[in-house]
C-alpha cells in the first residue's frame, strides 16, 4: 500500500473535520419523483464508489511510496514539463516502480519559503536556489563565481561533487533536511532590447538580476534591478527594465522571446551561474524501507547530470525559438570579453563571495573557493 497524501481539495472541503455538502439536493415535487431520484442517486454513488475503488487500487499498486514535490517557477518552465520528469523516470527505473514522485502544478509559497516546505513536512521534496534566501546558505552561492563552466551538465557535476560529495557542506548549512543533490543552469547571458557590443553600452541599463549577476551588473556599469525571475515578463513589458540576466532557457521558460531582441553570450564559460539544490523532508527519507533507500539513492547520484543535461537541451531549444522569432544570438569579441573578465575580477567579486562564507563562520572559505575553481578548470580542460 503506497503512502497516501490528503489532497489539498479534501482539506479545503471540510470544516472541523466534517465534510461540507456544497450541492444541496432540491426538495422533490412528489413521492414518486423522490423515489426515482433516490434510485438514480444510489446507482450513481455505486458507480462512483466502484470507480474510486479501482482507481485507488491502481494507484496503490503502481508504487509502494508516493512522494509529493513542491512546484517552483510554474508549469511553463522546462523543469515542470521536461527536465524534472527525466529524473522522475530515473527514480522509477532505479526503484523498479516502487517510488513515484508527483510534482505540484501550482506553487504553495513564495520562492523564499520553498526550503521550509521540505523542512516542515508540507512537501516531501522541494528544489530551490541559493540566492533566493540571501545570507542563509552562503556556501551554495560559491557556484555564482563568474566564468565557472561552459554548460549546465559540466557545471552540475562539479557543484554536486564539490558541495555534496567532497566537502559535505550541506551538513553545515542544511542539517534540518535530507540533502539530495545540487546542480547548475546553463551559462549566464545578458538579454536586452538593444544590442550590446562593449562595456560602455551597458552604462545606465537596468538589468534584472538576483544572484552573482547583481555584482557583475554593478562591476560592468549597469544598474541591477533585484526582482524574481517570475517578474521578468511584466517588468520588460512595462519597460521598467531594459534587459535581464538569464541562461538561454529562461527566454522560453518565462516567455520573453518577443520582449528582448539580443542575446549576448561570452566566449567559453558563462558570464555567471548559480546553484540549485533538491532537499527532502528527513522523516520522509527515514520512513523509507532500507531497500528502497538504496535504489532511490542510485537515482539521486545521477540527479545532477540528468538535470544538467535537461537544462542544456532547453538552452538549445530556447535558442532555436529565439532565432525563429528573428532575434540575434551573438558573442562579444575575445578582446572585449577579456576586458569584461578583468573588470569583473578587479571588482573583487570572488573575494566578496568568500567574505560571505567567512561571515557565516566558515573559516575555510578561501580554501573551499580555490578548490571549486580548480574543479571548474579541470572539468573544462
Amino acid at each position: 500500500m503506497g503512502r497516501i497524501f490528503r489532497p489539498i481539495e479534501e482539506a479545503r472541503s471540510s470544516r472541523h473535520g466534517r465534510p461540507v455538502n456544497r450541492h444541496k439536493t432540491p426538495e422533490p415535487n412528489s413521492k414518486g419523483e423522490h423515489v426515482m431520484r433516490s434510485l438514480k442517486t444510489t446507482i450513481a454513488l455505486s458507480a462512483i464508489v466502484t470507480v474510486g475503488a479501482v482507481a485507488q487500487s491502481q494507484t496503490a499498486s503502481a508504487a509502494d511510496v508516493t512522494l509529493r514535490m513542491a512546484n517552483w517557477a510554474g508549469t511553463a518552465h522546462h523543469m515542470y514539463h521536461y527536465t524534472l520528469p527525466l529524473w522522475f523516470e530515473e527514480v522509477k527505473k532505479q526503484t523498479k516502480g516502487r517510488v513515484e514522485i508527483i510534482y505540484d502544478k501550482v506553487m504553495l509559497t513564495k520562492a523564499q519559503g520553498l526550503y521550509d516546505l521540505a523542512r516542515d513536512g508540507v512537501r516531501d521534496i522541494t528544489w530551490s536556489n541559493g540566492s533566493i534566501n540571501p545570507g542563509r546558505f552562503p556556501l551554495t552561492r560559491f557556484g555564482e563565481v563568474p566564468y565557472g563552466s561552459a554548460n549546465a551538465t559540466s557545471g552540475s557535476k562539479v557543484i554536486d561533487a564539490w558541495y555534496r560529495k567532497k566537502h559535505k557542506l550541506y551538513q553545515r548549512e542544511m542539517p534540518d533536511v535530507h540533502f539530495m543533490f545540487a546542480w547548475q543552469p546553463g551559462p549566464g547571458m545578458i538579454h536586452t532590447k538593444k544590442r550590446i557590443n562593449s562595456m560602455e553600452d551597458l552604462k545606465g541599463l537596468k538589468l534584472r538580476a538576483t544572484s552573482g549577476d547583481v555584482l557583475i551588473s554593478k562591476a560592468l556599469g549597469a544598474t541591477p534591478v533585484t526582482i524574481q525571475v517570475t517578474q521578468a515578463y511584466e517588468a520588460l513589458s512595462r519597460g521598467t527594465i531594459d534587459g535581464t540576466f538569464f541562461p538561454m532557457e529562461g527566454i522560453h521558460s518565462f516567455r520573453l522571446v518577443k520582449l528582448v531582441n539580443f542575446h549576448l553570450k561570452q566566449p567559453g564559460a558563462g558570464l555567471y551561474s548559480s546553484t540549485f539544490y533538491a532537499t527532502m523532508n528527513p522523516k520522509s527519507w527515514d520512513g523509507l524501507p532500507a531497500d528502497i533507500k538504496e535504489s532511490f539513492q542510485r537515482a539521486i547520484e545521477k540527479g545532477a547530470e540528468i538535470i544538467g543535461s535537461g537544462w542544456d537541451e532547453f538552452d538549445r531549444r530556447s535558442g532555436e525559438e529565439a532565432k525563429k522569432n528573428g532575434n540575434t544570438i551573438y558573442a562579444i569579441t575575445k578582446e572585449e570579453a577579456a576586458r569584461w573578465r578583468k573588470t569583473i575580477y578587479d571588482a573583487g567579486l570572488v573575494d566578496e563571495i568568500v567574505k560571505r562564507g567567512e561571515k557565516a563562520g566558515n573559516k575555510d572559505s578561501r580554501e573551499l573557493m580555490n578548490d571549486l575553481l580548480d574543479m571548474y578548470r579541470a572539468a573544462s580542460s
